[in-house]
This record gives structure tokens, sequence and C-alpha cells, in this order.
């Protein structure tokens, strides 16, 4: 994936959807998207082209072991679908951590 185009995703998700519920976003050197969980070592590894490209590599991880996987395919690179690709995997692993008030795409 192009610079700009990595550039430009980070920048929406931040501005769109930097916290979820218990989850918040980060960008990590050397390209890794991620959600960490704020109340549980829990993190969800979300990287567009990181195995193959038009792909978003999903890969959950705690306290330093893999737990489960994922490639969903990511060829209309929105900043929505690339949230909306990792999304089921906060909403399975943070589910009991928050209400539903607490709930919100948007911070």
């Amino acid at each position: 994936m192009p610079a700009d185009d990595i550039a430009w995703l980070i920048k929406q998700i931040e501005r769109q959807h930097r916290r979820v519920g218990p989850w918040e976003f980060a960008y990590e050197y050397p390209g890794f998207f991620v959600y960490h969980h704020n109340k549980k070592d829990i993190d969800v590894f979300f990287t567009p082209d990181w195995d193959e490209k038009d792909v978003v590599s999903i890969q959950v991880t705690s306290d330093g072991k893999d737990l489960e996987g994922a490639a969903i395919p990511f060829k209309n690179r929105t900043p929505k679908n690339l949230f909306n690709a990792v999304l089921p995997w906060l909403e399975k692993y943070g589910r009991k951590a928050w209400g539903p008030r607490e709930w919100s795409p948007r911070d």
C-alpha cells in the first residue's frame, strides 16, 4: 500500500474511530494498525496489505499469545470499510467490558 494511502487511512481512523468502547487505536512502527483494549491485555492488529495485496490481515493477541487471525478482502479502501473489517473482533473480545451506553463507533 502506498505511503500516502496509509497516512490517509491512519488520519481518518484516528479522526473517526480513535476510541471505540474500551478500545483505542494506534499506528505502530513498522506499519501495524492496532486497537489496544484499555482494561484487558488484548490487542487486535488489522493491517492492510500485510500478508497479501487487497487483504486486511487480522491478528488477535493476548499476553503475547496469538488467539486467532483472519484475512479479510479489502479492495474498496475506505476508512469505513477498514473499520468494518476489524469491528467483529472488537465486539467479540470487548463486548463484556462495555455496556450499550458506552458503545459508540465515533468518540
